[in-house]
Protein backbone atom coordinates (compact mmCIF):
# COMPACT_ATOMS: atom_id res chain seq x y z
CA UNK A 1 0.00 0.00 0.00
CA UNK A 2 0.93 3.58 -0.57
CA UNK A 3 -1.18 6.70 -0.54
CA UNK A 4 -2.35 8.48 -3.69
CA UNK A 5 0.88 10.47 -3.82
CA UNK A 6 3.01 7.30 -3.36
CA UNK A 7 3.92 8.67 0.07
CA UNK A 8 3.27 7.30 3.52
CA UNK A 9 -0.19 6.14 4.51
CA UNK A 10 -2.39 9.06 5.50
CA UNK A 11 -0.47 11.62 3.44
CA UNK A 12 -2.62 11.50 0.31
CA UNK A 13 -6.28 11.12 -0.59
CA UNK A 14 -7.00 7.41 -0.21
CA UNK A 15 -9.72 6.71 2.41
CA UNK A 16 -7.91 3.97 4.32
CA UNK A 17 -10.37 3.73 7.22
CA UNK A 18 -13.08 1.96 5.17
CA UNK A 19 -10.44 -0.28 3.59
CA UNK A 20 -9.09 -1.43 6.94
CA UNK A 21 -12.60 -1.70 8.34
CA UNK A 22 -13.44 -4.10 5.50
CA UNK A 23 -10.29 -6.10 6.19
CA UNK A 24 -11.30 -6.42 9.83
CA UNK A 25 -14.87 -7.42 8.94
CA UNK A 26 -13.60 -10.17 6.65
CA UNK A 27 -11.24 -11.29 9.44
CA UNK A 28 -8.19 -10.79 7.26
CA UNK A 29 -5.06 -11.54 9.28
CA UNK A 30 -2.42 -11.49 6.57
CA UNK A 31 0.27 -8.93 5.98
CA UNK A 32 -0.16 -5.37 4.81
CA UNK A 33 2.77 -4.33 2.64
CA UNK A 34 3.71 -0.65 2.59
CA UNK A 35 5.30 0.40 -0.70
CA UNK A 36 5.66 4.13 -0.39
CA UNK A 37 8.56 6.00 -1.91
CA UNK A 38 10.60 9.07 -1.10
CA UNK A 39 9.41 12.31 -2.68
CA UNK A 40 10.94 13.17 -6.02
CA UNK A 41 10.25 13.93 -9.65
CA UNK A 42 9.28 10.39 -10.68
CA UNK A 43 7.26 8.37 -8.14
CA UNK A 44 8.14 5.13 -9.93
CA UNK A 45 11.91 5.66 -9.93
CA UNK A 46 13.62 4.87 -6.61
CA UNK A 47 16.61 7.08 -7.48
CA UNK A 48 15.69 10.36 -5.81
CA UNK A 49 19.03 12.00 -5.15
CA UNK A 50 20.82 12.86 -1.91
CA UNK A 51 18.92 12.11 1.28
CA UNK A 52 16.45 9.70 -0.32
CA UNK A 53 16.99 6.99 2.29
CA UNK A 54 16.24 9.34 5.17
CA UNK A 55 13.14 10.60 3.34
CA UNK A 56 11.97 7.03 2.74
CA UNK A 57 12.47 6.12 6.39
CA UNK A 58 10.39 9.17 7.35
CA UNK A 59 7.57 8.05 5.02
CA UNK A 60 7.69 4.54 6.48
CA UNK A 61 7.57 5.94 10.03
CA UNK A 62 4.49 7.98 9.09
CA UNK A 63 2.88 4.82 7.73
CA UNK A 64 3.68 2.86 10.87
CA UNK A 65 2.19 5.56 13.11
CA UNK A 66 -0.90 5.65 10.88
CA UNK A 67 -1.35 1.87 11.05
CA UNK A 68 -0.86 1.85 14.83
CA UNK A 69 -3.46 4.62 15.22
CA UNK A 70 -5.94 2.57 13.18
CA UNK A 71 -5.22 -0.45 15.35
CA UNK A 72 -5.61 1.58 18.56
CA UNK A 73 -8.95 2.91 17.28
CA UNK A 74 -9.99 -0.67 16.43
CA UNK A 75 -10.96 0.41 12.92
Amino acid sequence: MADSNRGGLGRGHIPFVPIFRALRLTEYTGPVIVECTAPGPDPFDPRKGPGWREALVAELEVSLRFLRALEDARV
